[in-house]
């Protein structure tokens, strides 16, 4: 069967929240049409033991907009680490289950918002990520 393949393709997917409007965009690097269609996403760095859990939502997202357009119940994510030896990680995404986990985000999101109030997160998942606000939040 033949596949299309599109590269670069951005996207931006509305969401009803909490009774507001809300959107999702992005730039996926890659994906190949089929059943179940396939999001790539390129990693210049190099594979570690529970690396695709940083990504789990970036990928949910992707996935989401792959399915909403293709009227897909499922797609399958990857995440291709490129340095060192090529790794290559999937995952497949329910649509209900990804819409969930978006969803959940962006209610929290909300009520961030509407509160003032925002959660931090632990301090081993801010270093596993690298934040760049790091100094800010976790002053001594």
């Amino acid at each position: 069967s033949k596949s299309d393949v599109g590269c670069e393709l951005p996207f931006i997917k509305p969401m009803e929240v909490g009774g507001r409007e809300c959107f999702v965009r992005g730039r996926m690097d890659a994906v190949i049409s089929g059943n179940p269609p396939r999001v790539i996403d390129y990693k210049y760095a190099p594979w570690r033991e529970g690396a695709e859990s940083d990504y789990e939502v970036q990928m949910a997202a992707y996935c989401l907009a792959v399915m909403m357009r293709s009227s897909s119940e499922r797609a399958v994510a990857e995440l291709w680490f490129l340095k060192g030896s090529l790794r290559i990680v999937q995952q497949e995404f329910l649509r209900a289950d990804a819409e969930r986990l978006i969803a959940g985000l962006l209610e929290g999101y909300l009520q961030s918002l509407s509160s003032g109030f925002w959660p931090m997160a632990e301090r081993s998942y801010c270093d596993s990520v690298a934040c760049g606000f790091r100094e800010q939040c976790w002053v001594k």
